[in-house]
């Protein structure tokens, strides 16, 4: 049986799940989106970070950065992004969700992320080099 990664959502210091508000609006993503967002969620899980080079279409590595990696949809007129970090013990954790516009959109959404997955690996008491 193959060994599954878990899939977390990021919590801020508020309490919010940010990802989760973002699925939730139905301004942000319609049920079709909805319905690929879990799909390929579900791909990752069975597949963890091996998707980056079976599938580059569903997982990336973001370039520069380090532990940051960017889930896609196909097809889609929103054009969504969600940015993810891997922490040990095989989870994966979804630190942020946009609609990409424009490359300035990508820059204030890796910026996001990155301080998120800091604060994370902080309190975890690790850092993942990739």
């Amino acid at each position: 049986m193959a060994v599954t990664w878990g899939v977390e959502l990021y919590k801020d210091e508020r309490g919010r799940f940010p990802v989760k508000e973002f699925l939730e609006d139905r301004r942000s993503i319609t049920d079709a989106e909805n319905k690929q967002f879990l799909a390929r969620l579900l791909k990752v899980r069975e597949h963890g970070l091996s998707l980056i080079r079976d599938r580059a279409d569903i997982l990336e590595k973001l370039s520069g950065q380090r532990n940051l990696y960017s889930m896609r949809l196909d097809n889609t007129t929103n054009n969504h992004r969600f940015l993810l970090c891997a922490l040990p013990g095989r989870r994966l954790v979804l630190l942020h969700a946009f609609k990409e516009s424009s490359s300035h959109d990508y820059d204030r959404a890796i910026a996001k992320a990155r301080t998120r997955r800091d604060r994370l690996e902080a309190k975890e008491g690790q850092v993942d080099e990739d």
